[in-house]
């Protein structure tokens, strides 16, 4: 193996870092431009359950509104709408946020409560 194979090699090796450094730097540029496209102004995805599959449960902020959703691989349904929901705030708590599951069982509270208030 002779000097000028070396710095072939070395020449080569050069060429594939810089490709993936330009490449990560690129996406990174694209994700910041395109991301008010891909997230909207308007349209918040905040939390998920995965359920299994390709389906899962999700709490979405239109608007003012919120509601739960039921996403699977062919159909996506409204769940109900979370009249009384009232999300953390991030910045309250070291964490980022309750739990989903959390916050479905006191959702759940609330809706059962209700729910035996009404029977009465």
């Amino acid at each position: 193996m002779g000097f000028f194979d070396i710095i072939s090699a070395l020449g080569a090796l050069a060429i594939i870092i810089l490709v993936l450094v330009a490449t990560y730097y690129g996406t990174r540029w694209y994700a910041r431009r395109m991301g008010g496209a891909i997230g909207g102004k308007h349209i918040k995805m905040l939390d998920r359950a995965h359920l299994g599959g390709n389906s899962y449960l999700a709490i979405v902020q239109v608007g003012g509104c919120y509601y739960l959703i039921g996403v699977s691989e062919k159909n996506m349904e409204l769940i109900c709408e979370l009249a009384d929901f009232d999300p953390p705030n991030p910045t309250d708590s070291p964490t980022k946020g309750l739990p989903f599951g959390q916050i479905f069982s006191d959702l759940l509270e609330k809706a059962k409560g209700k729910k035996e208030k009404g029977d009465e």
